[in-house]
């Protein structure tokens, strides 16, 4: 049984994009520019060996470029045309709609990519260093299919804060898809092909190539799962935190093994504190990521709210936002950083490691910073009831504050009341931590008082 018969959404996509037209001209076009590559080109020998360049091109081009675009407008396109929503009324699963929408909306793309892959593969076997351009060419597949994946994704991310209130321009979810795509996966210059260089993970000696193709796999694969996840969610199922947390996990795992590559002569409770600072890295840049893009409407708020007072845990845990999971798990680790950081000096039993010490209170106002700001996220959005210009307006007020602020403070030479804004690593308790702690007292208090006024309003909907 064919693909397309048990995948009603990918049949309708191949239905409406790939007309007898379209299978003809797209390799027509694509065989002529080959055919004026050889004409130029003095020997077929040559050719064959610079088709390979010209077929990555074209499948940029066509794939990358095009194909993003074809996948921003998947279902934006049917939101504006007011088709989504009884499209998904459907019996089609989130599975087979996540796979429908990947690979049926850009089908056209890869049906021109396919010919610049054959041209390419063919090539490969000309080249001197064979097996590299072949791995090439899987990290191109891969690239193009997180890029597509995480293109959609954004797509219903954006609207499930609109809510269907407004038309939604396909334009932000294209440029947002290919800038993280090339900000994660970025081996495409040709010296890593034939680089000597090779990077330690962990106990393992890779090369650039082979570790370009492992973490290709990993982003990729995390990709297409995320599309699933934000599927799920768009068809009202819910997902748990568990993907969530793995996910962090995979990360810190990932980048952990880096560590590997630092001066070698280092002891391993200082890996450890690395591979620690890496971890808390990442869980405080993902709980931003998240703050900004789940919901944080009353509703839920109230949901969490009764079932803490009811101890009623496991839906509490199941339906806990991740932006708070990424923030647990910051302070877990940070936890762990700070018990670390009081070790004994192999040198001299009685000092302690200042450099460690100094940096678990520097990790300390970084997570009171992000309390405050994670405050200043939810009080606008349950004050403006509207979950995309609440969080339009606190992303201006965090700008203010950690941009225009600060610079008009060194401007004026004030620059003793800059940790006010600014989390700065010299600042000790008196300078650095206690205004941040008063900051995070007031705006939570301004939640609560925001609560109490919001929960006397009859009828509330927000």
């Amino acid at each position: 049984m064919k693909i397309y018969n048990i995948n009603p959404e990918l049949q309708k996509n191949i239905w409406m994009e790939m007309s007898l037209h379209r299978l003809i001209i797209m390799p027509a076009i694509i065989g002529s520019i080959f055919f004026l590559s050889y004409l130029i080109n003095d020997n077929f020998k040559e050719f064959i060996k610079n088709i390979g360049d010209l077929s990555i091109v074209i499948f940029i081009i066509l794939v990358l470029f095009w194909g993003t675009k074809l996948a921003s407008e998947a279902i934006i396109s049917e939101v504006n045309d007011r088709t989504w929503d009884s499209q998904k009324m459907t019996t089609i699963g989130p599975f087979a709609m996540s796979m429908g929408k990947l690979l049926g909306s850009t089908i056209l793309s890869w049906y021109g990519g396919l010919f610049c892959l054959i041209a390419y593969f063919i090539s490969c076997f000309f080249k001197p260093s064979t097996i590299n351009y072949l791995k090439l060419m899987v990290i191109m597949i891969l690239m193009a299919l997180f890029c597509h994946a995480m293109t959609i994704s954004f797509s219903l991310v954006g609207i499930r804060k609109t809510k269907g209130d407004k038309k939604l321009n396909s334009g932000i979810y294209f440029l947002l898809g290919f800038i993280i795509a090339i900000g994660f996966i970025t081996p495409w210059s040709k010296e890593l092909l034939d680089s000597p260089l090779s990077i330690q993970w962990y106990y393992l000696k890779i090369s650039l190539i082979d570790l370009a193709v492992f973490t290709s796999i990993i982003f990729s694969f995390w990709a297409l799962f995320g599309l699933y996840r934000n599927m799920r969610a768009e068809l009202q199922i819910e997902n748990g935190p568990i993907t969530w947390l793995l996910f962090l996990l995979t990360l810190i795992f990932y980048f952990s093994g880096y560590i590997a590559n630092i001066n070698k002569n280092i002891s391993y409770i200082d890996r450890f504190l690395y591979g620690f600072y890496i971890s808390f890295s990442i869980t405080w840049i993902s709980t931003y990521v998240m703050a900004f893009g789940e919901s944080k409407n009353s509703v839920i708020i109230r949901f969490l709210i009764d079932k803490i007072k009811k101890r009623e845990w496991k839906p509490f845990f199941y339906y806990i936002p991740l932006w708070a999971v990424s923030l647990f798990l910051s302070i877990f680790i940070y936890f762990l950083i700070f018990t670390f950081s009081f070790r004994i000096n192999s040198e001299d039993i009685s000092v302690i490691n200042k450099t460690f010490s100094n940096s678990s209170l520097y990790l300390f106002n970084l997570l009171c910073f992000q309390l405050r700001d994670i405050g200043i996220i939810i009080f606008l959005n349950l004050k403006s009831g509207k979950e995309e210009k609440g969080d339009i307006a606190a992303f201006i007020y965090l700008l203010i504050l950690y941009a225009l602020i600060p610079s008009l403070i060194s401007g004026a030479d004030f620059k003793k009341i800059l940790p006010v804004f600014l989390p700065l690593f010299e600042k000790n308790i008196f300078y650095g931590t206690l205004p941040i702690l008063l900051q995070v007292f007031i705006i939570f208090l301004m939640c609560y008082i925001r609560w109490i006024n919001l929960s006397k309003i009859p009828n509330n909907k927000n």
